[in-house]
C-alpha cells in the first residue's frame, strides 16, 4: 500500500512539474511577444523622425538605450524586470534587418531556425523586420533558477506526502489486517472440520457484519453435522429392528423351535416387506435431498385422483372401524405434476390416518381453489398430536411418542417424503391440529390449465 501511495505521489509530482514547464514556457512566450511588438513600435517611431536605419546602425549604444524605452525603463537605467531582461536582452537574440531582409545590426548570417520575424511598419509600408532568435529561457539565467525552486517546492510536498501516506498506510493496515487474520484463522479451522470455530470482532463496520455471517455459517455447519449424525445413528437404528426380527426368526427356524409352515413365512415374508419399504423409503428422500427424483410431470385431475385414491383404501378403512368422508369439488381441477408421485404422497397420507387414528374414528377429505391453487385438507379424528411435535412431523425419522410410535409401523419417513414431492411440485405442505380431534395435513398445489 506504501509503495502504491509513493507511485501515485510520484506520478502527481511528475504531472504538476510537466505542467508547470509548459505553463511558465507558454507565459513566457507569451511575454516575449508583447515585448517585440513594443520594440517594433519604438523601431518604427524612430524610423518616423530619422528616415532612415543609418544612424542606428553606426550607434549601437542607440539600440539598447531604444530596446530599454520599449520595455517602459528610463533610457540611462536598466528595467528593474529581471526576469524578462533576462529573457529579452540576451545578447545575440536580437536582430535587425531591412525590408530587403539584409541584416542591419545583430549577430552575423545565418541565423539559427525557429526565430520568429515582426515587421516594422510606418503608415502601413514594411520598412524593416525585427528577428527574435530561438529562445532557450527555460533552461537560462533566472528562469532556471525559478524553476528549480519550484522543484524543490515540489519535492517538500512530495516528501511530505509521502510521509503521510506511510503513517497512513501503517494505521490502516493494522486496522485491516487484524479482522483480516481472524476471519483466516476461523477459516482455516472450518476446513480442519473445527465448526465450533468463532470470529469475535468489535469493529462496527463491514469486518463486523462479516463476522457475524461467519459466525453463523460455523453455526449452521455444526448443526447439519450433528443432524447428520444422528440421521446416520436413526437409519441404523430403523434398519436395526425388522434385521434383528428376521434374525430371530431364521435362527428359532433352525433351533427347530418353530416349524417351518406358511405362518413362519407370511412372518418372514412381512418383515422382509417392511425392511424393503424402509430401504425404499429411504432411497427416495435421498434422491429427494440432491434433485435427482424423477419426475414425469404431465396434467392430471387432482379430484380424480383423490377420489381414486379413497376407493382404493375403502376397503382396508372399513377393516379399522374407520370412515372416509369427502368434500370435493363436482369440476375437476389440473395441477402440472407427476401421477406417480402425486399418487404416493396421498397413498402416504391416507396410510398416515390408518396407522394411527383409533377405531371408529373418521377421515374428511376436502378440497377447494383459491388463488390459482388447489387447496387440499385431511381431518382426522383423534388421538392428536401436541402443538411443539406439529412444526417436526414432516422431518426425518421423527414420531410422536407414545400414541403415534413405532408399534404402528411406521419409521417417520412418511411425511418427510410427502414435504419432498409436494415441494418438488412448487407446492407446500403443512400441518395443525384438526377441529376433529387428531391431525390436520393441508397441501397447496398450483392449478394449471388442462
Amino acid at each position: 500500500m506504501v509503495i502504491t501511495f509513493a507511485i501515485l505521489t510520484l506520478a502527481i509530482m511528475g504531472a504538476t512539474r510537466l505542467s508547470f514547464q509548459q505553463g511558465l514556457a507558454g507565459y513566457l512566450a507569451q511575454v516575449e511577444q508583447e515585448q517585440a511588438h513594443n520594440f517594433t513600435r519604438t523601431l518604427a517611431a524612430y524610423y518616423r523622425v530619422n528616415g532612415s536605419w543609418g544612424s542606428l546602425v553606426q550607434n549601437p549604444r542607440l539600440w539598447g538605450r531604444l530596446h530599454r524605452m520599449a520595455d517602459g525603463a528610463p533610457p540611462a537605467y536598466p528595467s528593474e524586470d529581471a526576469v524578462l531582461q533576462d529573457l529579452i536582452r540576451r545578447p545575440g537574440r536580437l536582430a535587425l534587418l531591412d525590408e530587403t531582409g539584409r541584416r542591419l545590426i545583430g549577430p552575423p548570417l545565418p541565423f539559427p531556425d525557429g526565430g520568429k520575424r515582426y515587421p516594422v511598419q510606418v503608415d502601413g509600408t514594411t520598412v524593416g523586420i525585427l528577428y527574435v532568435m530561438p529562445s532557450t529561457h527555460i533552461t537560462d539565467g533566472l528562469a532556471q533558477q525559478f524553476e528549480r525552486q519550484q522543484e524543490r517546492i515540489l519535492g517538500l510536498i512530495g516528501l511530505i506526502a509521502l510521509l503521510v501516506a506511510a503513517i497512513a498506510s501503517y494505521l490502516l493496515a493494522n486496522r485491516l489486517l487484524g479482522p483480516l487474520q481472524a476471519l483466516t484463522g476461523g477459516t482455516r479451522a472450518l476446513t480442519t472440520g473445527d465448526y465450533s470455530a468463532r470470529v469475535r470482532l468489535r469493529t462496527r463496520d463491514e469486518f463486523q457484519t462479516l463476522a457475524e455471517d461467519f459466525n453463523q455459517l460455523a453455526l449452521t455447519l455444526a448443526r447439519n453435522e450433528a443432524a447428520q449424525r444422528r440421521w446416520i445413528a436413526d437409519i441404523s437404528h430403523e434398519l436395526r429392528t425388522p434385521l434383528s426380527v428376521l434374525r430371530g426368526e431364521m435362527e428359532a427356524l433352525e433351533d427347530g423351535i418353530r416349524t417351518l409352515d406358511m405362518q413362519a413365512l407370511q412372518s418372514l415374508q412381512a418383515e422382509a416387506a417392511l425392511l424393503g419399504k424402509l430401504v425404499d423409503d429411504l432411497y427416495q428422500l435421498a434422491l429427494c435431498d440432491v434433485g435427482c427424483l424423477d419426475c414425469h410431470r404431465e396434467s392430471v385431475d387432482m379430484i380424480a385422483l383423490l377420489r381414486e385414491t379413497a376407493v382404493q383404501h375403502q376397503t382396508r378403512f372399513t377393516q379399522q372401524r374407520l370412515t372416509i368422508t369427502q368434500a370435493l369439488p363436482p369440476a375437476p381441477a389440473f395441477v402440472q405434476a407427476d401421477p406417480t408421485r402425486l399418487k404416493q404422497l396421498l397413498n402416504n397420507l391416507l396410510e398416515n390416518t390408518l396407522r394411527y387414528t383409533d377405531p371408529g374414528g373418521r377421515l374428511h377429505v376436502e378440497a377447494r381453489q383459491q388463488d390459482r391453487q388447489l387447496i387440499i385438507t385431511l381431518d382426522d379424528t383423534a388421538p392428536g398430536v401436541p402443538a411443539d411435535a406439529l412444526p417436526l412431523l414432516f422431518e426425518h425419522l421423527f414420531r410422536v411418542e407414545p400414541s403415534r410410535s413405532r408399534r404402528h409401523g411406521g419409521a417417520g419417513l412418511g411425511l418427510a417424503l410427502c414435504r419432498r414431492i409436494v415441494e418438488g411440485h412448487g407446492g407446500r405442505i403443512t400441518a395443525a391440529s384438526s377441529p376433529l380431534g387428531g391431525l390436520r395435513i393441508s397441501v397447496c398445489l398450483p392449478l394449471t390449465r388442462p
